[in-house]
């Protein structure tokens, strides 16, 4: 019975969440201070699931300055919020970037920059620093990067971005159309996990 409203900033929303995991100081939403990751052990899989019943609206804020930004490790000349490089031309049928005539400033499916987001999620190391629970290096040689992987799930939509961000984020896409396999989705999600 719930019906949607206001916006939808898949991609701001997704690259906060990256911020969490880092430990990084707040770019979006209200508080103040930095957040505390949950990342405790070097070995520890990451995940988000990302729910969704539409495109995104008014989704183009993102930092100038990340520190993941220019990471060495990553290969590729990256940067936010178009992670991949991917830009669609003028004409033809896009799933990432903005959207090539950019008519529907802040609309729906204006800005598809959710699966560079999960890539990003992907390709930087989360916890670079410190120690984790057991006392050892979050570099140790074993463990070198703590990432996330993306699972989606589009609620009477299907949608080229969602199936982009799950495969950037090396697990599943799925579709529901509803509350049966809404919840036939999310259980399968978890069961992945």
């Amino acid at each position: 019975a719930l019906e949607p409203e206001a916006n939808t900033p898949l991609a701001e929303t997704y690259y906060e969440v990256t911020r969490y995991f880092r430990g990084l100081e707040r770019y979006q939403g209200s508080g103040s201070g930095s957040y505390t990751s949950p990342i405790q052990s070097r070995c520890q899989k990451n995940f988000g699931i990302v729910v969704t019943d539409g495109l995104p609206t008014h989704d183009r804020s993102f930092p100038d300055d990340d520190p993941d930004r220019d990471n060495p490790n990553v290969v590729g000349d990256n940067n936010l919020p178009n992670w991949d490089g991917l830009q669609p031309a003028v004409g033809q049928a896009y799933s990432d970037g903005n959207a090539p005539d950019d008519s529907s400033r802040n609309g729906e499916g204006d800005t598809l920059f959710l699966d560079d987001i999960a890539k990003f999620a992907f390709d930087i190391d989360l916890k670079q620093t410190g120690t984790d629970q057991a006392g050892k290096s979050f570099n140790d040689k074993a463990f070198l990067k703590q990432n996330m992987l993306t699972y989606t799930v589009g609620f009477a939509l299907d949608n080229q971005m969602l199936l982009d961000a799950a495969g950037y984020g090396k697990v599943v896409y799925y579709t529901a159309s509803d509350s049966a396999s809404l919840s036939s989705a999310l259980n399968a999600a978890l069961q992945s996990i």
